[in-house]
């Protein structure tokens, strides 16, 4: 079985799973409502460099039709979300490209008692086209890989609870792969699991710590087998400020230091930081986000000292237009004295956007992007990407097509 059959195998065993947790929906059936979200895009993309080469003569425009479905259903106690996001792209020089990208996304919430929930969030994508610095769930911070198939999944079961009306706890574990089938690029596994706890202090603000463990796995694109002499395992420590309510503004801060340690590689001491804000008034939706730590290198190789930001600003026009402004930064540096394996690369992005629609769910979406990323080891990234999409999205949903947010970087 060739490469990527044996990819697609592995990550089609995890859809029945996400299908299970979606519509197992605790409750009366009485109580139950169940709604549809679809939407529809066609959308012609001209790209400066559509191999991501850094090279030459790559420049080719881009036909995309990409369809959204979602199906959600509400009990008494609990919630779920099924979304399939097909996409077909056809290149009209580099034909050998043209492909069709499928990505599955399945979330259950359930409140097992008044003041406890548990979660289950589970994604699944075969895909080619990278957004920006975004990776196959939509987070940011991650760099630019040559073009190649990637299959991804991703399992996080969370708990939450409040232990009085001071005191909340809440658990998360992670689940994450991420394959190429370029054999000059790294996979990863990850396992992992943070723990914390937070009091109710001043109005709406909360305090408190975390701690998680992260277990990696580097397997050698070009062998199948697991590198060695790498750093794979972390354990971090942070103290955290939080407000995440209706009020204004909302902020996430978290300070600490990690550890990463390997088989036959000195360890690793560091701090991290990161910070969260978002201010929304009226028609105005400003955020910004920046992360400090450790993340893999996403395929250029093993553990790295990472650095990201994004802003965003976003102004809605009355209820028909509105347009946004968004820009990211990335870095990655191998971890370790000497670097443990891997490519240093660093990056920013540029991001102008707008969207109209009309009351019949018809719209446009306009988007020019412009990307700029070094690596230490091959040729820089340097290229622009203008999109213009006729949109079409379901009754069900109010207000113009989405724009982009920016999601914070995801390790």
């Amino acid at each position: 079985m060739c490469r990527s059959a044996s990819m697609l195998s592995r990550g089609i065993r995890w859809v029945p799973f996400i299908l299970l947790i979606t519509i197992a929906l605790p409750g009366p059936p009485s109580s139950a409502a169940i709604w549809y979200d679809y939407s529809a895009d066609l959308e012609a993309t001209y790209n400066q460099d559509v191999l991501r080469s850094g090279g030459t003569g790559s420049a080719d425009t881009i036909q995309a039709l990409r369809g959204s479905l979602e199906v959600n259903g509400i009990t008494r106690r609990s919630s779920s979300r099924l979304a399939l996001d097909p996409e077909y792209l056809k290149y009209n020089r580099f034909t050998r490209l043209n492909h069709l990208d499928v990505r599955l996304n399945g979330l259950w919430s359930f409140a097992p008692g008044p003041r406890s929930t548990i979660r289950i969030r589970e994604a699944y994508s075969e895909s080619t086209k990278q957004y920006g610095f975004e990776n196959l769930e939509g987070a940011v911070g991650y760099p630019v890989v040559p073009w190649t198939r990637r299959t991804a999944w991703t399992f996080d079961p969370a708990y939450s609870a409040d232990l009085s009306r001071r005191w909340r706890l809440e658990a998360e574990g992670t689940g994450r792969s991420l394959r190429f089938d370029s054999p000059k690029l790294t996979d990863t596994t990850q396992w992992g699991l943070v723990a914390g706890t937070t009091a109710l202090v001043a109005g709406e603000q909360r305090v408190g710590g975390r701690v998680r463990v992260d277990a990696f796995t580097f397997i050698d694109g070009a062998s199948g087998t697991v590198e060695p002499g790498l750093l794979d395992r972390v354990l971090s420590a942070e103290a955290l400020w939080e407000r995440d309510s209706p009020g204004v503004p909302r902020w996430n801060v978290a300070a600490g230091l990690f550890q990463a340690t390997g088989a036959g590689v000195p360890t690793e001491l560091k701090p991290e930081a990161h910070l969260w804000m978002a201010w929304g008034r009226s028609a105005n939706r400003l955020s910004l986000d920046y992360n400090l730590g450790y993340s893999t290198l996403g395929g250029y190789g093993g553990l790295s000292r990472s650095r990201s930001g994004e802003v965003s600003y976003l102004h809605e026009w009355g209820r028909a237009l509105e347009t946004s402004v968004h820009g990211s930064y990335v870095s990655r540096v191998p971890l370790g004295e000497p670097p443990s394996g891997g490519t240093s690369v660093s990056g920013y992005l540029l991001k102008l956007e707008a969207a109209y629609r009309w009351r019949s769910g018809v719209g446009m979406r306009f988007a020019n992007e412009l990307v700029r990323q070094d690596r230490s080891s091959a040729r820089n990234l340097d290229y622009q990407e203008v999109s213009l999409a006729l949109t079409y999205v379901s009754r069900t949903e109010s207000g113009p097509p989405r724009v982009h947010h920016g999601q914070g970087e995801r390790r």
